[in-house]
């Protein structure tokens, strides 16, 4: 875990996310200050949607970059 301090929780009770509220999750389960560390978000606070992987590393492999995602867009009608 690069972030000890940061006890992000893996697993949680269930949720009731109320309208214009988000629940946000990293891609890092282990290691994200997501919705689990900080609580739902506000939709007013929303301000874009990622679109495109910006940077990707290989955390089994010496975190060594992986090429091949970066500017991959993302979605389900992504190419």
């Amino acid at each position: 875990q690069v972030l000890p301090e940061i006890a992000s929780r893996r697993s949680f009770a269930p949720v009731t996310v109320s309208k214009d509220q988000y629940l946000m999750l990293g891609d890092n389960r282990n290691n994200s200050e997501d919705s689990r560390y900080i609580g739902l978000v506000p939709r007013h606070l929303l301000i874009g949607r990622a679109v495109r992987v910006l940077v990707s590393a290989d955390i089994d492999g010496n975190w060594m970059p992986r090429g091949e995602r970066f500017g991959k867009a993302l979605g389900v009608n992504a190419q």
